[in-house]
């Protein structure tokens, strides 16, 4: 058995926790990568493989029919990772693998005009080509630009040849950045085997706070991203000042299902992970306050009308999505401060400031 899982299944192996009990920082640890992290990048690598293979398939018979396929197929990776993008930590942040994977926000169109120009040439580079390339070029916005973006529908028929296979090498270096991470968590002495073994001698995490505190600080970066970037960015002080093209994939149509999977992902993180667990009270209300307000984001994200992009700029809509950044706020803050403070945890830096 590998190292890493095997300190798993040690500490998961445990006796059985019941809400009356402190749990050891150890088991929320564990869980968090055994639970959370790992099936999360599981999920992935079989979406990010499975639109590699229907850009592949429609490349190789182009129709109408292979690219709705291929289409959906990303629709599938872009769930997948909006489901794990709150990991801002580990093996995803290192090679600009957290780029490669989805370079946004673009807010001056660098990247975008990057795939353009790949794409007007009629340049057909390979995976390991993009690889020495800009990370704006072979990630989840640049395949959403070929899939979606203007002079598309080429891709039903031979005129699309070119930028089909420009598609296909980008899903393929998707495919590789995702496996990378995910061997990466596994691996022995890898990002899951250092979690497990704070120490004096680990250059990451010295106590089983600090990694404790890695987990809190990227619930709370989530959070703060979803409100304040894909929301707030695009919502404008009105509906008449909504910027839709601000708004997560929105070409493919996307948008609300990155943000239901972003706020899905902290509920999950936080109660698959047991964290409530190590509150000092564990009959402590913050939980449930976490919980309420994670629902009712969510259900407010749900009520937008569609289509979603043109949802937001209706009175109701920008009301609903104002409504959503309330509460996601008021989670990050309970969180961040609160939860944070109960259990003994220093937050410091985070990675969201100056964007």
């Amino acid at each position: 058995m590998r190292v890493a899982g095997a300190m798993l299944a040690l500490v998961l192996g445990a006796s059985p926790v019941s809400a009356g009990d402190v749990v050891g920082f150890d088991r929320i640890i564990a869980a968090a990568i055994q639970d959370f992290i790992v099936p999360g990048y599981e999920r992935l690598t079989r979406a990010a493989g499975s639109t590699e293979a229907a850009v592949r398939d429609l490349c190789a018979a182009p129709s109408p029919a292979r690219l709705e396929a291929a289409r959906t197929a990303f629709g599938d990776a872009v769930a997948a990772h909006a489901a794990v993008e709150v990991v801002r930590f580990g093996p995803v942040r290192e090679a600009n693998r957290q780029e490669r994977l989805n370079f946004w926000p673009d807010r001056k169109g660098l990247g975008l005009r990057q795939v353009q120009q790949i794409i007007a040439a009629g340049q057909t580079p390979s995976s390991s080509d993009l690889a020495a390339k800009s990370v704006a070029v072979q990630g989840l916005g640049a395949l959403e630009y070929v899939l979606f973006g203007d002079g598309a529908a080429a891709l039903a028929g031979p005129p699309g040849a070119a930028r089909c296979a420009f598609g296909s090498a980008i899903a393929g270096a998707l495919r590789t950045t995702a496996d990378e991470i995910l061997a990466d968590w596994r691996a022995d002495g890898g990002a899951g085997a250092r979690m497990l073994s704070p120490g004096p001698d680990n250059p990451l995490h010295r106590s089983q706070t600090e990694v404790l505190q890695t987990l809190i600080k990227a619930l709370t970066e989530e959070l703060q991203f979803l409100s304040d970037t894909k929301i707030k960015a695009v919502l404008g002080a009105s509906p008449d000042e909504v910027r839709e093209k601000r708004a997560p994939f929105w070409r493919s149509g996307q948008t609300r299902r990155v943000l239901e999977e972003n706020a899905a992902s902290v509920t999950l993180l936080f109660e698959t992970a047991q964290m409530a667990l190590a509150l000092d009270k564990p009959e402590s209300s913050m939980p449930q306050a976490i919980a309420f307000d994670m629902r009712q984001a969510r259900a407010a994200i749900g009520r937008v009308e569609e289509p979603f992009e043109k949802g937001i700029a209706t009175a109701t809509g920008h009301e609903l999505l104002r409504f959503a950044t309330i509460a996601l706020d008021d989670a990050k803050q309970i969180i961040g401060e609160r939860y944070a403070a109960d259990i003994g945890a220093t937050l410091g830096f985070n990675s969201l400031d100056g964007d």
